[in-house]
């Protein structure tokens, strides 16, 4: 281990805190390093002084504490309305617009997307290249015998051709 490793556990070694191969590795380092050891007996000054500074707590303190906790929790304003009220939708005319927007939308999604999926039966126009192919998916365009896909599109195919009465 480097110094580096060392210095940056030496809390962890002097509580004890650390797996015993570590422990002994940090120890040989030290029973070796001049500056490592400065560096933990320094460390062991610094706790000992910390450890017999008494503090305490003034009488109430924790219970002014949480009385003030709880007077802010109770001024924070808790939001009770329904979404389209805080969405400004709560009016007719807005809800109306808001249907519309969506009813707009749906409608091009689909007419922009029929040419993509292939609704209709319409076929990609000639001269343009096959977007599977162009991207080197040529091998989803098909499913392999014998796979799940393949006996789906096979029933499919039978119920299509052959419809029950």
């Amino acid at each position: 281990m480097c110094c580096d490793e060392i210095r940056q556990q030496l809390e962890d070694f002097a509580a004890g805190r650390l797996p015993m191969a570590l422990r002994c590795e940090m120890a040989e380092h030290l029973r070796n390093c001049a500056a490592c050891r400065r560096a933990l007996s320094e460390h062991d000054a610094v706790s000992s002084v910390l450890c017999r500074i008494q503090t305490s707590v003034p009488a109430g303190f924790t219970s002014r504490v949480l009385r003030r906790a709880h007077q802010r929790v109770a001024l924070v304003p808790v939001a009770t309305t329904r979404w389209p009220a805080r969405l400004g939708l709560n009016s007719l005319p807005m809800g109306s617009a808001a249907a519309a927007v969506l009813a707009v939308g749906v409608t091009l999604g689909l007419l922009m997307g029929s040419d993509v999926i292939g609704v209709g039966g319409a076929a990609a126009p000639e001269g343009e290249p096959d977007p599977a192919a162009a991207y080197g998916m040529d091998s989803l365009g098909e499913a392999p015998d014998g796979s799940l896909a393949q006996s789906y599109l096979t029933v499919v195919e039978a119920a299509e051709k052959d419809p029950e009465p």
